[in-house]
């Protein structure tokens, strides 16, 4: 008998019958499929961490840049990267968690600036703004001191960079604020009103402009401006995501189910299985009491994630013409007196 048959006799004296042989057989079993799962879950991340790292040094980023955007990825689509790689409005809600950004040491600053520059440099400018660094020069808002709450200074951005934003007065009679006071910004759109709050870090560079920091608060927050009558409904409908279309087997676009559950002659809310971004637009046919409104669109304005894995949509109609917003405003009438005297809410 050789060595190793000797040792396996052996082995086998020493284990069979025993409970110790049991265990080790169970724990095998359990342990080395988890083991190797977890080895190809930390393989599979390792190869797409190399592929974006390179991607991201074709583009002209350092290592520490690269390291940055890696983590912005991994807070907010770790597994769809391209999302925050193509919306320059993800990168810069990332920026409002950074703490104390306006006191980060300069090397730090030239990092951000620079992936802003090579990522975004091409990018549209962003339709709806969930941060202060999605301002662009030109847009106009009011600022209101929060000690004089009756004093309003139109403004106009004239700049935006990683640390701050810049403001002139549209008036004569310049900008009355003082440095680390706590101010209010309102922006008002067709849909909503915008509104945050900054710190004024003091005079800008150019004559008549005053520095502020971005919104202490993080994101924008939103007031609905609802200028019509709304009521509760329950539709069901289909729409197409016209920004970001998807195609079905057939090659035509995919369309998806909703249900609209309030409805007004300026928009909708509408809760679905999918969750399109935030300024997105929506295409989708309304049907009325008595007709039906045909590729009717309506843009993205809010997206709430709720606990039975569905989404609510707020959204705002587009060019929407008023032949047809009063066929919206009828049937809503005729909703409410027929069937929901109990279910609509007035602005």
């Amino acid at each position: 008998m050789n060595l190793w048959s000797q040792i396996q006799d052996n082995f086998k004296e020493a284990f069979e019958g025993s409970p110790i042989t049991f265990t080790i057989i169970i724990f095998c079993m359990l342990f080395l499929p988890v083991a190797y799962h977890l080895f190809l879950e930390h393989l599979h991340r390792k190869l797409n961490l190399n592929r974006q790292r390179r991607a991201l040094r074709k583009r002209g980023l350092s290592d520490k840049e690269c390291s940055l955007v890696r983590s912005a990825i991994l807070e907010f689509c770790p597994d769809n990267p391209e999302r925050l790689l193509a919306n320059v409005s993800m990168f810069n809600v990332w920026l409002d968690g950074l703490p104390d950004i306006t006191r980060a040491p300069p090397e730090m600053i030239d990092c951000l600036e620079n992936i802003r520059n090579e990522l975004y440099h091409n990018k549209e400018a962003v339709a709806v703004p969930q941060s202060t660094r999605d301002l662009r020069m030109g847009v106009t808002l009011n600022l209101v001191r929060a000690h004089a709450g009756s004093v309003v200074h139109p403004c106009v951005v004239s700049g935006v960079d990683i640390r701050a934003m810049y403001l002139r007065s549209r008036g004569t009679g310049g900008l009355d604020v003082r440095s680390g006071e706590i101010v209010s910004l309102y922006m008002p759109r067709p849909e909503a009103m915008y509104y945050t709050e900054c710190e004024v870090l003091g005079p800008g560079e150019q004559p008549a402009t005053i520095a502020l920091s971005h919104s202490v608060r993080g994101s924008f927050k939103t007031q609905q401006l609802r200028e019509y009558w709304r009521v509760d409904v329950d539709i069901r409908i289909q729409y197409t995501n016209v920004s970001s279309p998807r195609l079905d087997e057939t090659g035509m676009p995919r369309r998806s189910e909703g249900r609209l559950i309030n409805l007004s002659g300026s928009g909708a809310a509408m809760v679905s299985g999918r969750a399109p971004q935030r300024g997105e637009c929506l295409q989708f046919s309304l049907p009325l009491h008595d007709k039906e409104i045909n590729g009717l669109e309506a843009e993205v304005l809010h997206v709430v994630k709720l606990p039975t894995h569905t989404y609510r949509l707020h959204m705002v109609f587009r060019s929407l013409g008023e032949e047809d917003r009063e066929k919206i405003i009828r049937s809503l009438f005729h909703w409410y007196r027929n069937r929901m005297p109990s279910g609509s809410t007035e602005s």
